[in-house]
């Protein structure tokens, strides 16, 4: 929590996988930024050491994307309830190598 918006910069590229060659994810639901979500999500996978971890880890994201829709709300709040949802069900099924990328003792799933 105490990581500079210049450290951050440099541990977290934002929504969607780091690794990948093209940035399909966007950072927005309907024009709203998740991009702190994102942020904090990035910075959990690169220092989280178990599946507990991973497991927190996106919880904790569907959490704070549920927060940043919450306090913007809107009329398009429902809509982006079900796409935090959808990016939830993403990270929480597709993203066992990106958390486990680099990391030794233990393999992807």
């Amino acid at each position: 929590w105490n990581t500079s918006p210049e450290e951050l910069a440099t541990m977290a590229g934002g929504c969607g996988a780091e690794s990948a060659r093209v940035d399909l994810v966007p950072d927005t639901i309907l024009c709203l930024s998740i991009k702190p979500a994102c942020f904090i999500h990035d910075f959990d996978y690169k220092w989280g050491k178990t599946s507990q971890d991973k497991d927190n880890a996106d919880s904790r994201f569907l959490c704070n994307m549920q927060t940043i829709i919450k306090f913007v709300g809107g009329i398009f709040k429902a809509h982006r309830w079900l796409r935090a949802s959808e990016y939830y069900f993403m990270v929480r099924t597709f993203g066992h190598n990106a958390f486990w990328e680099g990391k030794e003792g233990r393999m992807p799933v």
